[in-house]
């Protein structure tokens, strides 16, 4: 079990003070992210309105020293290991905030010197491009729905807007259509497919890959040509309580799930 009262930094399950018993690892700094906004003047009047207002990446700031090692050598080794540790980037958790993940990129390494005071801290810097937000280390799962139509709520925690995932397994005949609805404080979004082939067994899901991007297949075969013009561009929700329903034509057993976000 990791300790709370410990700071530590996480990659892909690999903890920073791991890499070297000399390490002390440093609290995490989160400065201000940057957001792209758009703004309309009020035509004919005072003022202007908010149009979009778009989050481009988040940075955290990963810190350590070093202690016990006054020889400059051995300094270096140990932070030569620890950018080898960051230089694949990855899943990154922290101390500050268990439970949560986010996937980032380093961008800014420690650099070696002739830093000899047990007090100095180096200093990475790790940003987060796909999704710039924390999220949730483990999905909210509904447990299964079997029906043709049907409705849920799911609980999604978060202080971000996020998107609702479903996979959907006809379990009696090919579903050759389907519906789906999610209803949260952001209003209503839904995709609606049409012209579908999906055999009995087979599970149709409504997912994102790993550069975000919404993806819409069955049996390995991408299916977002079956969406109608009317449909939304994703399932996209705020955090809280949200109502998903969906209807296809025949019976099917739906999983539906969500990743919380936090800001």
């Amino acid at each position: 079990m990791r300790n709370p009262y410990r700071e530590n930094v996480w990659l892909n399950g690999v903890a920073l003070g791991s890499v070297d018993a000399s390490i002390v690892v440093r609290p995490a700094v989160e400065p201000d992210v940057k957001n792209n906004i758009t703004y309309i003047s009020n035509a004919g009047k005072s003022g202007r309105r908010l149009t979009s207002m778009l989050r481009e990446s988040k940075i955290i700031r990963v810190r350590f020293s070093i202690k016990g090692l006054y020889n400059l050598e051995e300094r270096t080794r140990v932070v030569n290991d620890v950018n080898g540790w960051a230089s694949a980037g990855g899943v990154m958790q922290i101390s500050q905030r268990l439970g949560q993940q986010i996937n980032v990129t380093c961008i800014k390494y420690a650099v070696p010197d002739e830093q000899m005071k047990l007090s100095d801290v180096y200093e990475m810097e790790f940003e987060a491009n796909v999704c710039p937000y924390w999220e949730k280390a483990d999905q909210t799962v509904l447990p299964p729905i079997t029906d043709d139509e049907a409705s849920g709520e799911i609980s999604i925690p978060g202080t971000a807007p996020t998107f609702i995932e479903i996979a959907v397994t006809p379990t009696s005949s090919t579903l050759t259509s389907l519906v789906v609805t999610a209803t949260s404080a952001l209003g209503t979004s839904t995709i609606s497919l049409s012209g579908l082939s999906v055999a009995s067994g087979t599970a149709l899901t409504i997912g994102h890959d790993a550069h975000g991007f919404l993806t819409i297949s069955a049996g390995g075969v991408s299916l977002l040509d079956k969406r109608s013009a009317a449909s939304s561009d994703d399932l996209f929700v705020s955090p809280g309580t949200v109502a998903v329903s969906f209807t296809a034509n025949t019976e099917v057993e739906a999983i539906i799930k969500a990743r919380g976000r936090w800001l």
